[in-house]
């Protein structure tokens, strides 16, 4: 539920419902520490960058073989089928672009990746508030977890300043889902 908002209308005084936006505005306005005096987000260090290049190293080398042992089959004047020749080199290499494509959107479209904002930084727990307040380094503070019920506030990264929603183990590969920026 919304909070209200109280006007006189000139006949009276009326009760006019906040937008969300009203009242995520006012929730941020009554932060101690706003969003722009936050520290800056930590640099990507090339070990950020490791995951995404051995995938690009594993599909490279799969579409590769791929390809390389199709176009052995396409080549091959004893299959029966003169069609099925004609359209297997092909057909295979689109696959190839389509996996080359799909590699690329996942490491460069930040999917998943949690960017600063009102709802993803506050509330921010009392000890990152009170070492932010006094210009301390938050350096030798571990993550901070979250309460049980909340799917939205899993951990507080104490380097990224951000909730990071509880990870989603996806059933078909095993993995968690749902990283930030320096995925610690």
């Amino acid at each position: 539920m919304l909070p209200c908002d109280t006007r006189n209308s000139g006949a009276g005084w009326t009760q006019l419902p906040q937008t969300a936006a009203e009242a995520s505005a006012a929730a941020v306005a009554e932060q101690p520490f706003p969003l722009e005096n936050l520290p800056p987000l930590p640099q990507r260090t090339r070990l950020y960058w490791q995951q995404p290049l051995n995938a690009v190293i594993v599909v490279g080398a799969i579409s590769g073989c791929l390809i390389y042992s199709i176009r052995g089959v396409a080549l091959d004047e004893t299959l029966p089928s003169k069609h099925l020749r004609w359209w297997l080199l092909p057909l295979m290499c689109l696959w190839a672009v389509i996996a080359a494509w799909c590699t690329l959107y996942i490491i460069f479209a930040g999917a998943s990746e949690v960017q600063r904002s009102a709802d993803t930084c506050y509330p921010i727990p009392p000890e990152v508030e009170k070492r932010l307040v006094a210009g301390e380094s938050l350096a030798d503070l571990n993550n901070i977890n979250g309460s049980d019920g909340s799917e939205t506030r899993g951990t507080y990264c104490v380097r990224c300043l951000v909730w990071r929603p509880r990870p989603v183990r996806d059933p078909s590969t095993g993995f968690d889902s749902k990283k930030h920026h320096c995925s610690n």
